[in-house]
């Protein structure tokens, strides 16, 4: 794996040394569990927080959960609204909220992590209809939560990046919010899976 950076490479010896059973073999609420475990199991310090709450926001077909990190910095701060990845089908708060801590205490914004429902259960176009609600309700809100509604961004990874990545669109076209950061992390922006740099990946990560 010589093009691969040294902690991926570490990342995937602990994955194969687990031997963690192949996504493709498993039901969805198994792989949910998996996830879970994995993310359970990671051993490390997240960049440290202020606060983190829980809200109940109204969504489109019900309530939407956020998780809100509050930054040690004085107010109002910036805020980025965060969706996780997991191939809109697995993921949660909880495997993602160290990333969401990293993110708060890095950035020294207030992060909302937001619940988004996912498939099978839940067909296209719900997660985006929850994510978009969710930006909106950030946005509404912003000066309650002692956040800057000039300074709002969003920020996803995978799959959530793929929603992030249509928010953002959501928002130009509706022309409110008014973003000022789109933050996408290896986004799926293209469900062909083709193309070049899906050749170049795949390559890079046989062994």
């Amino acid at each position: 794996m010589p093009n691969l950076h040294p902690q991926i490479q570490e990342v995937l010896r602990v994955m194969a040394e687990a031997k963690l059973r192949p996504i493709e073999a498993m039901t969805p609420p198994e792989a949910r569990q998996q996830m879970e475990a994995m993310a359970r199991a990671r051993k490390a310090e997240p960049l440290p927080v202020a606060k983190v709450e829980e809200r109940m926001i109204p969504g489109p077909a019900g309530v939407i959960r956020l998780r809100l990190y509050w930054p040690q910095a004085a107010g109002p701060v910036p805020a980025i609204v965060y969706y996780h990845g997991g191939g809109h089908v697995i993921g949660s708060l909880d495997t993602h909220d160290f990333v969401a801590r990293n993110l708060c205490g890095g950035t020294q914004a207030l992060v909302a992590s937001v619940d988004y429902r996912m498939g099978p259960e839940h067909k296209f176009p719900a997660a985006i209809d929850d994510s978009f609600a969710a930006l909106n309700w950030v946005y509404a809100n912003a000066e309650s939560l002692g956040a800057d509604p000039t300074r709002i961004g969003v920020h996803g990874d995978s799959a959530g990046a793929n929603l992030a990545a249509v928010v953002a669109l959501l928002a130009r076209d509706a022309e409110s919010p008014k973003l000022c950061l789109q933050s996408l992390v290896y986004p799926v922006a293209d469900y062909g899976i083709v193309g070049d740099s899906y050749d170049s990946t795949h390559k890079a990560t046989a062994f």
